[in-house]
């Protein structure tokens, strides 16, 4: 029995020969994939219907409609944490046509009855994050009904003290089980760093909202609901509702079926008669750009430069870890580089590539990956449980230097396999109608990439050489690398400090060091990274 399985062993380790292989490589990247195709509709507003609509159009019995709200028009940044309540719109109690008020597990259970998805989120679909997406799933015939709750939310939902009191409470809880988590401290170090207080990934973050929600908790029980924190709950909702006409309303659906079930537009009545009353403004039909996060950066962030930003997580066994350095491309998507520099990253990254050998299988992490952050003129390199988070910082700093030397050659078929785990990533982002709609959207309006981005991009990554690839390892990715051209971002648990810190130190950077207290139960708290073998 030994005999055969050793045998069977050899034979499925034989690795596959080259001349098959070389039989999957794209020779046409931009004609490799047949995106699904939405037929876009943009409606000119007027003074008789001014709202910014825009409708993805394909068959579905299925509605699903997000009104963007532009959290710029809150004037006062220090509101801006209560999006942690804002998040909560659909679970309030609500004032109804007749006057009654309905109680918050009615209005859920309506919510049940008359739509299918309901939530309230940053960006759409991670683009924007500046932008407040108020989400509605329905089915087709009850559009009519669905579009209502737009209306009540913007108007109809009541802060109540007591459900309000509730909610803080349960969000304040749960910090406590995020800072648990690796991951969540090292989105958290990051962002609080990258971002500016006029940002929503820094205003809202657990650790920087904290001490600021607990205040409003505090005002709650102290009697000083209505006088401190109703009347600011009342102006965030009402300055994200005055500019009715700067934001952006999608609706992606069958049009013809949203048509027979009562009109297109005629729904969306009963929220404009409110606004008019709510003295909204429309008087300028111009929707303002979308807010992109690179106008709300840090100086950090705009001018990386030998700093080191260490949160420490007493319940994660692993560390986690963010090297970002700056890539000036100026949301410019069409940037000769662009193309090029993703298609480097991705070969670092790809399955069987330098990062999968050199660091995951060399036991130093679970995951090695680099960071696009081309939104905010940032590129990176991201290890993910780390078990030797210097030596993977060590490993990776080996790795791209020998490629931007020229040192190590480039392989033909890993640039293959790279472009092909770029075209998989396009492909899965689009995988039905719903979510082909969304990207168009964000291509053609939040991004203004235009309609043929996809297709531009895939051709562009097609041309990109082997000698491309170096010089985009020596122009940009060295410099993640460079402790004067980069920032390092990384959570560790506290045993792990010192020796962390040292390093960085001796490689010239300014270590700053955030130490979260240990929790009465993290001795006994397993971490759900610390049984994760390396592989």
């Amino acid at each position: 029995m030994k005999q055969k399985i050793d045998n069977a062993k050899k034979t499925n380790d034989v690795d596959i020969p080259n001349t098959i292989l070389d039989m999957f490589a794209i020779e046409n990247p931009a004609a490799s994939v047949d995106f699904i195709k939405t037929e876009g509709k943009k409606h000119e507003t007027t003074r008789e219907f001014p709202l910014p609509f825009h409708v993805e159009s394909f068959p579905t019995d299925f509605v699903e409609m997000h009104c963007l709200l532009n959290s710029m028009y809150v004037k006062d940044t220090e509101l801006l944490p209560y999006y942690q309540i804002f998040h909560e719109l659909f679970s309030l109690p609500m004032k109804s046509s007749d006057g009654s008020i309905l109680s918050y597990e009615q209005v859920i259970s309506q919510l049940k009855d008359e739509t299918l998805e309901t939530k309230v989120t940053l960006g759409l679909s991670g683009a924007c994050p500046d932008l407040i997406d108020i989400m509605i799933k329905c089915r087709a015939k009850d559009y009519a009904k669905a579009v209502e709750w737009f209306n009540h939310v913007l108007f109809d939902m009541i802060f109540d003290e007591s459900r309000i009191k509730v909610l803080l409470e349960n969000y304040l809880d749960s910090i406590v089980e995020l800072k648990r988590d690796g991951p969540m401290m090292l989105e958290s170090i990051t962002n609080r760093n990258l971002y500016s207080e006029r940002s929503l990934k820094k205003s809202i973050d657990p650790l920087y909202a904290e001490s600021i929600l607990e205040d409003v908790l505090e005002d709650i029980e102290k009697g000083n609901f209505e006088s401190n924190i109703l009347p600011r709950l009342e102006t965030m909702r009402s300055q994200l509702r005055t500019h009715f006409t700067k934001f952006r309303i999608l609706v992606l659906g069958d049009v013809s079926k949203i048509v027979s079930s009562g009109g297109l537009y005629e729904p969306w009545n009963g929220l404009l008669k409110n606004m008019e009353k709510d003295n909204a403004e429309f008087g300028d039909h111009k929707i303002p750009p979308a807010p992109r996060p690179l106008h709300f950066v840090s100086d950090i962030c705009s001018k990386p430069s030998g700093q080191v930003f260490i949160i420490t997580t007493p319940a994660s066994e692993s560390s986690f870890m963010n090297v970002v350095t700056k890539v000036p491309f100026d949301l410019d998507y069409h940037h000769p580089d662009y193309a090029k520099v993703c298609l480097a990253s991705e070969y670092l990254q790809c399955v069987e590539g330098p990062f999968w050998k050199g660091i995951r299988g060399a036991g130093l992490a679970y995951g090695a990956y680099m960071l696009k952050l081309p939104e905010i003129n940032s590129w990176g390199f991201s290890i993910y449980r780390g078990a030797d988070i210097v030596g993977c910082y060590k490993a990776g700093k080996e790795i791209v230097t020998s490629y931007a030397k020229g040192k190590t050659k480039f392989e033909n078929r890993l640039i293959s396999g790279a472009l092909s785990s770029i075209i998989n990533s396009l492909a899965s982002m689009e995988d039905n109608y719903f979510n082909a709609g969304l990207m168009d959207y964000v291509d053609n309006e939040l991004y203004n990439r235009g309609p043929h981005f996809k297709d531009i991009f895939l051709e562009r990554l097609g041309q990109v050489s082997a000698a491309q690839l170096e010089e985009m390892m020596s122009k940009y990715l060295v410099n993640i690398f460079q402790p004067q051209h980069s920032t390092i971002f990384l959570s560790c648990h506290p045993s792990k400090l010192e020796s962390t810190q040292e390093y960085f130190e001796n490689e010239g950077f300014n270590v700053n060091v955030e130490e979260l207290e240990e929790d009465v139960d993290d001795s006994d708290y397993e971490s759900d990274d610390s049984d994760v073998s390396m592989k």
